[in-house]
């Protein structure tokens, strides 16, 4: 009797298992659904992963910014230029900088000034301090010496938020500007302009020849921004014939006109307030000019600022405008607690 049990469970088997020697399509298609839910569930979390390991790399490269600056302000006692013009800002609209040069010459940003700072000793030496800066790359602009021009191209990742889609390989670009002033409170006797929003600010802590020291922040260090992140650094493609600015330009000003400030912004304009990037539009010369006077970011919801006391801080988008300003000052006297 168990014998032909044994007989019989094993034919019922061997029968079941030429029916099920493999999946049916349903079964294929049913997995493979299961597999497209479960990725569109951990893609977004995976992204999310990664941007948010882009956003702590780019808190800790401003966060070294600003020592950099700290470190240059004890070696010097005073922070460095924003950038270096020679020019004399008790002149009327000193900021127009004549071809002759007799009103200013394009010398190093602050961002190369703090190189030795930023333990780039080599890449320092690499420049002519006393001769001409690169501001735009442009074909119907004038460059720096050949020395400087050729600085000027080369990338610098430490100016190079991760988050932004223009810093690829070989990019030269800056997502870290000096802060020049607020663009909105009642400004400094020599607050300059050459035209419909090319404004010259000066009272930030980097702005045209600046010498400021920390006895001039009477705002108080941690109520006072210092760099500024941007997405509106003008890039190829937003202007056309591969115009663009770069991590180490000066003023755009002697010989060719139309004055912009390199690496300078103010708080102007609400964070983020305009749409497109650098790549995208024109933000240099045209658009409200949000290069030099909107911070902005590839981050969600605002960017990061670095105030006079080095530390870095998320900024909202959603910021009063007017707080804004006031923190983009260092000595305005406005009571900024709570932003």
């Amino acid at each position: 009797m168990n014998a032909q049990r044994t007989a019989r469970f094993l034919t019922t088997a061997t029968h079941l298992n030429r029916h099920r020697h493999a999946f049916t399509l349903i079964e294929l298609l049913v997995v493979i659904a299961i597999i497209g839910v479960l990725v569109g569930l951990l893609l977004p979390a995976v992204q999310q992963a990664r941007e948010a390991a882009r956003r702590a790399s780019c808190t800790n490269k401003l966060k070294q910014l600003g020592l950099a600056l700290h470190n240059y302000a004890d070696a010097q006692s005073a922070f460095p230029a924003g950038t270096v013009m020679h020019t004399d800002r008790s002149k009327p609209n000193w900021c127009s900088f004549p071809a002759d040069g007799s009103g200013g010459v394009n010398r190093a940003p602050w961002s190369v000034l703090i190189l030795p700072q930023l333990e780039q000793d080599t890449r320092y030496n690499q420049f002519e301090l006393d001769a001409k800066f690169t501001s735009f790359a442009d074909h119907t602009d004038p460059h720096g010496s050949t020395a400087n021009h050729a600085e000027f191209l080369r990338q610098n990742p430490s100016f190079q938020c991760p988050s932004d889609p223009n810093s690829i390989s070989g990019a030269n670009n800056s997502n870290y500007f000096g802060v020049m002033g607020a663009g909105g409170i009642p400004q400094k006797p020599d607050i300059c302009n050459t035209g419909p929003d090319r404004y010259f600010f000066t009272e930030g802590i980097l702005f045209v020849d600046s010498k400021i020291r920390f006895r001039h922040i009477t705002d108080g260090a941690s109520k006072t921004y210092m760099l500024g992140e941007t997405k509106y650094q003008l890039r190829p493609g937003g202007r056309g014939n591969n115009s663009h600015f770069g991590w180490a330009s000066s003023i755009r000003s002697v010989e060719a006109g139309g004055e912009v400030t390199g690496v300078l912004v103010a708080a102007r304009w609400q964070i983020n307030s305009f749409a497109k990037d650098g790549s995208e539009a024109d933000t240099a010369f045209g658009n409200r000019m949000p290069m030099a006077g909107t911070m902005g970011s590839f981050h969600v919801g605002g960017c990061h600022v670095a105030f006079a006391d080095a530390s870095v801080r998320f900024m909202n988008d959603t910021i009063n405008l007017q707080t804004h300003r006031y923190l983009g000052s260092r000595d305005d006297g406005y009571v900024t607690d709570g932003f």
